[in-house]
């Protein structure tokens, strides 16, 4: 494989280590210093950038460069560094070092391990040296890394080190956005991880958001938009998405929407899908949320072929409802819809809207213009001009024919009152 420049260049950086080397990042170097670089990593860490090469050859890859830089003092080439973060992973970073000169290991491992632990929640450090030079060995050992696996044939050969305090708990959740704000290049890379598993889990290609959106929620700043990501050992076992919104309806000044829930199979009915919910309401908590809403899907208006494809992620459409209603939520016993995730997809008809009341004084009833007020503050985080839609006027106009401004909480699992309405919706021009 070869290292790009450009790649280089989209890595992030650490800061210098104490004394008089220093760290240069790879577009401030001329091109000789460049091809010095470049040399210096192909000849002395060639297992990371295999590492990156099979990543990059798979259908979907499973690593990305997190950080890339090069130590100089006195206008010498003395190292370059490759950090590289596994898109499932949290907690363990592979580097990649190589040296002109070894003697300089330790001044640069110290530095760049407690950068990786405080910016990256990194407690274990891994390196592939190579394995017929038993004096680069012999410094790892000197900093009190490990060997951690070696294969009897091919030059593999992996040390570790513990750079943190295990957690008291296997189980670390941890806010996207959070970490977006300190490294957007971390933040994007264990988003790969989460859109991974949330494609898995989400196979309808009707309802698939892309990774791209996913990212551009992440980012923006309103609404509020976060993934909360839960890891066990370190692996990611499931993640939830969810948005903040502020109105000026009195009946919701502010709203929370719970999006995407989601955990891997090998972990399901462990309890990590409750560990989410409670996380998000416990992270949601001090910014005055008083309901918080959840789309789901109906299975007394969907037909065989969806109710088919929903199963197919490995949990039955009954099954999902009760777990949500075992979680306190409730159903708006009122006509809802889901617009198309992105231009060219069709929209859902076959949601309903369930709520959550954090706040035990919220009636549970609602008006049609909190409810309104709500549905339009959240579809217009995605699709602009909204209520020009035709859809959305057909939605509209059939909402305001219910004889009563009032819409109801009811259980759940029970049939909303609004089927022939439903069905009226699915059956007109959109």
């Amino acid at each position: 494989m070869m290292l790009t420049v450009k790649e280089l260049q989209d890595a992030e950086s650490t800061p210098s280590p104490e004394g008089a080397l220093e760290v240069r990042s790879i577009h401030s170097l001329t091109k000789k210093e460049q091809e010095q670089v470049l040399h210096l990593l192909h000849v002395q860490a060639p297992a990371i950038l295999s590492k990156l090469q099979t990543s990059q050859e798979a259908a979907q890859a499973s690593c990305s460069l997190l950080i890339a830089q090069s130590y100089w003092y006195d206008g010498r080439l003395i190292a370059a560094v490759l950090v590289v973060a596994d898109h499932d992973t949290l907690g363990t970073l592979q580097i990649g070092i190589a040296l002109e000169d070894w003697n300089y290991f330790h001044h640069i491992e110290v530095a760049l391990a407690k950068a990786l632990h405080t910016r990256f929640h990194c407690t274990t450090l891994t390196i592939s040296p190579l394995k017929q030079e038993y004096s680069q060995q012999a410094y790892l050992l000197q900093a009190g890394y490990r060997l951690h696996s070696e294969q009897k044939t091919g030059a593999s050969i992996t040390y570790s080190r513990r750079i943190g305090r295990l957690p008291l708990s296997s189980v670390k959740t941890v806010s996207l956005r959070e970490i977006y704000e300190q490294s957007p290049q971390f933040a994007r890379i264990l988003l790969h991880g989460c859109y991974k598993l949330y494609s898995e889990s989400f196979p309808d290609p009707e309802e698939q958001e892309t990774e791209a959106l996913h990212w551009e929620s992440l980012t923006r700043s309103e609404p509020h938009w976060d993934i909360l990501a839960v890891y066990k050992n370190g692996k990611l076992i499931g993640a939830r998405h969810f948005a903040l919104f502020t109105t000026d309806h009195p009946e919701v000044q502010s709203f929370a929407v719970g999006e995407y829930l989601y955990v891997d199979r090998s972990v399901r009915r462990q309890g990590y899908g409750r560990t989410l919910i409670v996380e998000t309401e416990r992270f949601i908590s001090g910014w005055n949320i008083r309901v918080i809403l959840s789309e789901q899907k109906d299975p007394y208006v969907m037909d065989g072929e969806q109710l088919a494809t929903d199963e197919a992620s490995g949990i039955s459409t009954i099954g999902r409802l009760k777990f949500w209603h075992t979680m306190g939520y409730e159903c708006c016993d009122a006509l809802y819809f889901s617009p198309p995730v992105e231009q060219g997809k069709k929209p859902s008809l076959y949601y309903r809207l369930a709520i959550k009341r954090l706040d035990r004084s919220f009636p549970n009833t609602i008006s049609k213009s909190a409810y309104l007020t709500m549905i339009k503050m959240y579809h217009e985080s995605w699709v602009e001009s909204w209520d020009q839609d035709p859809l959305t006027k057909h939605f509209m106009n059939i909402l305001a024919q219910q004889d009563s401004n009032q819409i109801s909480f009811i259980q759940l699992l029970k049939e909303r009152s609004c089927k022939k309405e439903t069905m009226l919706l699915r059956s007109l021009p959109h």
